[in-house]
């Protein structure tokens, strides 16, 4: 403890924990640019691949069921979508709800639109 007190400990092994570092960040790095290459479709193989996995006969089919509205629910309707804009809602949590969800779900919406993908 006297030693921390009267100024820091040489480490012998610094640099070469700075390079196992280095190593690990370069590692991991390479991998992420390996995967951000394998995302993308760059033959027919891949294209035909993706779009036969798309386009199905029944796409919802299975265990999300038989369609759009098994798989992802029921659209709100435009009564639930006036409700909810002026806080007449059955629910009391919703009704009264501050604002900052409303914003929240808006920058959400326009965070999706700029990277293009699905946030969560």
């Amino acid at each position: 403890m006297s030693q921390l007190q009267v100024g820091h400990i040489n480490d012998a092994r610094r640099e070469e924990r700075i390079e196992e570092m280095k190593a690990r960040v370069a590692k991991k790095e390479a991998i992420r640019e390996e995967e951000r290459q394998n995302a993308f479709i760059v033959n027919e193989q891949q294209l035909d691949a993706r779009i036969e996995e798309i386009f199905t006969e029944k796409p919802f089919f299975g265990s999300q069921g038989n369609n759009i509205w098994d798989a992802q629910g029921q659209p709100k309707s435009v009564q639930e979508m006036l409700a909810e804009i002026n806080k007449t809602q059955k629910n009391v949590v919703d009704r009264y709800a501050g604002p900052a969800i409303i914003t929240g779900k808006r920058m959400q919406k326009i965070a999706e639109e700029l990277t293009g993908g699905k946030m969560e």
